[in-house]
């Protein structure tokens, strides 16, 4: 701010005197953007540095990396989950022909499955 206001006061004077009106004003909020959205595209030009612009593409790409990162983990835990469903599966299918097996064995079968 220092910088803008060795180069041209009156942009930086504006830009202070409108963001102390959104403040005072309750039927706007008193966002920065609010206030940069009503000063001249050359006047923004002057306050938004490229070094701004700059932390906000990269705060931008970390937060689509994160996104990107917990849809991967979500689907990750879907493939373990139905990994888990059809292995559950088997080891039922499994036990019940055991169970099946032994009571044919002990001659039961048929008293528990009338056909």
């Amino acid at each position: 701010m220092a910088e803008i206001n060795k180069r041209d006061p009156k942009i930086l004077t504006d830009y202070i005197i409108k963001k102390s009106l959104d403040f005072k004003d309750n039927q706007q909020k008193s966002d920065s953007y609010n206030v940069l959205n009503k000063l001249d595209p050359a006047a923004v030009k002057k306050v938004i540095r490229p070094d701004i612009l700059k932390n906000d593409q990269n705060t931008i790409k970390h937060i689509i990396s994160a996104i990107k990162h917990d849809e991967d983990n979500d689907e990750y835990h879907r493939d373990i989950q139905l990994e888990h469903q059809i292995l559950t599966r088997q080891r039922l299918l499994k036990r019940h022909e055991l169970n099946i097996a032994r009571e044919q064995a002990a001659g039961i079968h048929r008293m528990l499955h009338v056909e």
